[in-house]
């Protein structure tokens, strides 16, 4: 429930915790916003989905923010964002991953659910269901 109000404070919160956390280094860091300047990560309502596009150095896990507002993410307005990073020996579970939570956001009124939630556990709940 940040209070950004740019994709880039986003993108910097969610990498920098990444890193911390050890589950990208400083190259695969970089590369989420070179992915984010070949074309924007929005998917539609009001989600996003940024990626690593280096991911010899990552572990595999997906990170959640929520913003107060929604701010601006190329041509869409986002107020949740995935970070998703798949270490390059499962990238077969890219694709699977990757359309369980589009269908979850664009299908499943996903997005509006979460963006709901200040629980951490009605949270994880709820996204033990996306991603078993």
């Amino acid at each position: 429930n940040k209070d950004f109000k740019t994709r880039e404070e986003c993108l910097e919160f969610l990498t920098d915790q990444a890193v911390q956390g050890g589950y990208m280094d400083e190259q695969s860091k970089q590369s989420v916003f070179e992915r984010e300047q070949l074309s924007s990560t929005a998917v539609g309502n009001l989600a996003a989905l940024p990626h690593a596009m280096d991911t010899e150095h990552v572990k595999s896990n997906i990170s959640v923010l929520t913003l107060q507002k929604p701010i601006p993410w190329g041509d869409m307005q986002v107020q949740i964002v995935f970070l998703l990073t798949i270490e390059q020996e499962k990238s077969a579970l890219w694709e699977k991953v990757f359309l369980r939570l589009y269908n979850f956001i664009k299908d499943g009124n996903g997005a509006e659910q979460m963006r709901k939630i200040r629980d951490f556990e009605q949270f994880m709940s709820l996204f033990a269901e996306v991603i078993p």
